[in-house]
Formats: C-alpha cells, structure tokens, sequence
C-alpha cells in the first residue's frame, strides 16, 4: 500500500509602476517677460516731462536713471 500526499502553493504577483516628473523652472527675476516689462515702466519713467523743483541733486539722479536705462 502507497500514500501519496502531494501539496502545490503557486503564488503569482504582478506589479507594475510608472513614475513621472517634470521640471518646471520658478519665477525668475530675469525673465524675459518681467524684464520687458520693466523696461517699458522705466521708459515711461526717463520719457515722462519732470515738474520738480530742479536741484544738483535731482539733476544727477534724473541722469543716472537715464544712464542706468541704456545700460
């Protein structure tokens, strides 16, 4: 007389992930539509007619802005 004793487990997972990034740069100070921006304000600002009192100081003030906008 024969016993057979057969025990069979078959255990299958499946696992499948997928992972995604993108990079998206931050708002910059040197981008170019914020800084055509501020140079549309600023020639506006060394376009516009000046109706202060005229002083040395406010005429070297009035020309550094004017000198910092072409530079």
């Amino acid at each position: 007389m024969a016993l057979t004793i057969a025990v069979s487990i078959e255990l299958t997972v499946s696992v499948s992930m997928q992972y995604l990034t993108e990079l998206i740069p931050g708002n910059q100070a040197r981008d170019w539509k914020q800084r055509w921006s501020q140079i549309q304000k600023n020639l506006h600002s060394v376009s516009s007619p000046r109706t202060e009192i005229m002083s040395a100081e406010s005429i070297y003030g009035w020309a550094q802005q004017l000198f910092s906008f072409f530079i």
